[in-house]
């Protein structure tokens, strides 16, 4: 029996193909996780923060300033607060929470001339929610 040695080389070869792309998977599994998680976390502080605006009828300066924090631990900077209810609204009336910013992501933002992956960047942060006060006292 003879072999050939363009055959085994084949096989090397599809088997290298195949490592590489399971390599590709995994990574980009994990990166989109990281995003994932990002956006359970936005969506977990978006509605923690309408709720409590929809029970109080207005975002408080502490709970403000509770909420600066918490996107600062994100990562979100430039954080502005226009078009936000900061005012107590009356009952029935409706409460906006609009918060816009940037953040810095560590994931894969884009491939370069060589081949390579370009890491990290900023892109914008938005949250818009709107709702309607359902607090007692009203003013």
């Amino acid at each position: 029996m003879k072999f050939s040695k363009k055959k085994g080389l084949g096989n090397m070869l599809s088997c290298m193909v195949g490592m590489l792309f399971l390599f590709i998977v995994v990574f980009l599994g994990m990166d989109i996780y990281g995003r994932l998680n990002l956006a359970i976390s936005k969506l977990r502080i978006e509605r923690k923060y309408m709720l409590i605006m929809e029970t109080d009828g207005y975002l408080t300066q502490d709970r403000q300033k509770q909420l600066t924090e918490e996107l600062k631990q994100l990562g979100v900077s430039g954080i502005s607060y226009t078009g936000t209810t900061l005012t107590p609204a009356d009952y029935g009336c409706e409460v906006v929470l609009s918060v816009r910013g940037t953040i810095f992501t560590e994931g894969i933002t884009g491939l370069s001339e060589g081949f390579q992956f370009i890491r990290g960047g900023y892109s914008e942060f938005k949250i818009y929610q709107m709702s309607t006060a359902k607090n007692q006292g009203g003013t």
